[in-house]
């Protein structure tokens, strides 16, 4: 699963940095080695969507900032980051129906 993580985190461009604020917000924990086994799987997961969603925006020619505006008025949120795993789930489907 920690390679899968790896994979998933260089795909999406995220950092030590990002991935520790992430666990923190969600998990309340800083490092991937305090989740448990379930938690570690639900991260794994939400990385797969947030880089789906990635290439969703790609496909429909979407800018950073076209992005940034619709989570602001879907979800009072500036980053993908910022959303629960629920939420970008929410938020790949939408970008899969348009």
């Amino acid at each position: 699963m920690a390679h899968n993580i790896e994979i998933e985190m260089k795909l999406v461009g995220w950092d030590k940095k990002k991935e520790k604020d992430y666990l923190q917000q969600f998990y309340g924990q800083p490092e991937r080695s305090l989740l448990s086994k379930k938690e570690l799987s639900d991260f794994w997961h939400y990385l797969q969507s947030y880089h789906q969603t990635t290439q969703e925006m790609k496909r429909l020619g979407w800018t950073e900032n076209q992005g940034r505006e619709h989570l602001e008025l879907t979800y009072n949120q500036r980053s993908r980051a910022l959303l629960s795993y629920e939420q970008l789930q929410e938020f790949q489907e939408y970008l899969q129906s348009q």
